[in-house]
């Protein structure tokens, strides 16, 4: 292996990507540099990071929602929110990721034909903010019933169904897709992946605050009795 291909290579991917591809790159690269003798230990610690982001979630988030949906007269289970909230977010990164494919996709046709045509994101935007409020309102105002295991699926293989009708579109001639110019299950990917780190982190950051507040000393009251 030529080491230094590989960390050009690396520098390279760092300048040029975003937000995202940086923050992947970042723990790829701390998690490749750990040496083989401490895998156990990094098994045992990022474990522990997983379920601190999960208690962040369940005690912060759905307590939170919980909370503040009854000021409002609705009431949602924890299933409910649960399957709301991943819902919503695959609605979101699945519309922004239209969005961006849309972008490239115009950006290659005024290449090819030196035009200078500009896509209309308003529907992706009205989608990704209408969508999540009527599913949110749904399950509130509702009681439906809730297949998690069937949303987990979709969310799982969500960039099939982003893929998918317009493959089938392209073949009519009725849209353009951005094969080997965009990938939407690298970028949908990336962005679960960085959502759930963003929430790990804070959950880390959350916990060593209350392991550093300092311990309040107890004093002796006035009636305390002299021994």
């Amino acid at each position: 292996m030529d080491l230094n291909k590989e960390i050009s290579g690396f520098k390279d991917s760092f300048t040029q990507g975003g937000v995202l591809t940086r923050t992947l790159l970042i723990f790829g690269f701390i998690f490749t540099v750990s040496s083989i003798t401490s895998i156990a230990s990094k098994v045992v610690e990022w474990k522990g990071f997983i379920l601190g982001a999960l208690n962040f979630y369940q005690l912060y988030f759905v307590g939170s929602v919980s909370k503040a949906a009854l000021f409002i007269g609705f009431q949602y289970s924890n299933t409910e929110i649960h399957v709301a909230t991943l819902s919503s977010t695959c609605v979101i990164v699945g519309m922004r990721l239209l969005a961006s494919g849309q972008k490239i996709a115009f950006r290659e046709i005024n290449k090819e034909y030196n035009s200078e045509l500009v896509p209309s994101m308003a529907i992706y935007w009205l989608l990704g903010f209408v969508i999540p409020i009527g599913i949110w309102v749904w399950y509130g105002a509702s009681d439906p019933v809730i297949r998690p295991w069937y949303v987990i699926f979709v969310s799982v293989f969500y960039p099939v169904f982003i893929v998918a009708p317009k493959y089938i579109m392209s073949k009519f001639g009725w849209v353009n897709y951005e094969r080997g110019y965009f990938s939407y299950a690298k970028s949908y990917y990336a962005y679960m992946v960085t959502i759930f780190i963003v929430v790990g982190t804070l959950a880390a950051v959350n916990s060593g605050l209350q392991e550093n507040q300092p311990i309040k000393s107890m004093k002796p009251t006035a009636n305390a009795s002299a021994d």
